[in-house]
């Protein structure tokens, strides 16, 4: 390595590198200490993949395009008191860093972020903003579930349920309660589970899942048997996902326990009951 490239990485690590720290500390609200490997530079023998590297990283060729994309992903991840909570359970640095033949990649080792650099020639170093988030994501995990499902979780727990209880009361006239099992950590992850959780969430079908069920209470409802009837039998109405079974309702010590499985079920229906099925199928068991 060269005397100019040695100067570029010494000013790259004493000038550039803390500036954009400061810009990631300041819009994230995060006090992730941020670094770059000179040592895994240092050890490049082409020197054009170095200096494209040393373009990138101090931003004089992409205006800091390189850290404007990481640190716009931070923000999203950042976004709320959920997303700061977990990265501080998870993340306790962040180094960006060359690793040969690895090519470009975020990896979570013993609370370090590290960012591989791609190589630089063939492709650039830098990961985009949604492929960074995505990565970050997947990394950020609590209770087995990484972070864009917690927050369709909480979403769900501290939006969505309260406002179906209140639809509850309206519909029946008594006090039963309604909880939801949060068990979504032993679903089959990827696509089926997050499908599960937007469609429990309502994020998918505009409430549709909930939608039928009160429909279904509310015929019920329909008149002073109907609200006596289920007053009487019902104290609790449990949701659960259950896996390798179809939709069914269950009856047993005043709790009606909704099972609904949108994971691992067949597409043909059987994960989920219509409104009419919910009232035939309650109004069978009152």
């Amino acid at each position: 390595m060269g005397l100019p490239e040695r100067r570029r990485i010494k000013q790259l690590l004493e000038e550039q590198v803390p500036e954009f720290a400061q810009k990631f500390h300041r819009e994230t609200g995060l006090a992730i200490p941020v670094a770059v490997d000179a040592e895994s530079l240092s050890a490049l023998t082409d020197m054009g993949q170095l200096n494209n590297f040393l373009d990138w990283l101090s931003g004089s060729t992409n205006y800091g395009e390189f850290w404007t994309e990481a640190i716009s992903a931070w923000k999203q991840a950042a976004a709320d008191a959920l997303g700061q909570k977990v990265i501080a359970e998870t993340i306790r640095s962040w180094v960006i860093r060359y690793e040969p033949g690895v090519g470009k990649g975020l990896q979570l080792r013993d609370g370090v972020l590290v960012q591989q650099l791609g190589d630089g020639l063939s492709e650039y170093p830098r990961l985009y903003l949604q492929d960074f988030f995505t990565a970050l994501d997947a990394l950020l995990t609590s209770g087995g579930l990484p972070l864009s499902e917690l927050r369709r979780v909480e979403y769900l727990k501290n939006t969505v349920l309260p406002q179906r209880q209140a639809e509850l009361k309206a519909a029946t006239g008594s006090d039963i309660e309604l909880t939801l099992v949060d068990n979504f950590a032993q679903m089959p992850p990827g696509d089926p589970r997050l499908g599960t959780l937007d469609w429990v969430t309502g994020y998918t079908n505009s409430g549709e899942f909930w939608n039928e069920l009160m429909t279904a209470l509310r015929a019920i409802c329909s008149d002073d048997l109907g609200r006596q009837a289920l007053a009487a039998a019902v104290r609790r109405i449990e949701v659960r996902w259950e896996s390798r079974v179809g939709a069914d309702l269950r009856l047993a010590g005043g709790t009606l326990t909704y099972l609904y499985n949108f994971a691992d079920c067949p597409s043909d229906g059987s994960y989920r009951l219509f409104a009419d099925d919910i009232r035939q199928r309650l109004e069978a068991l009152l």
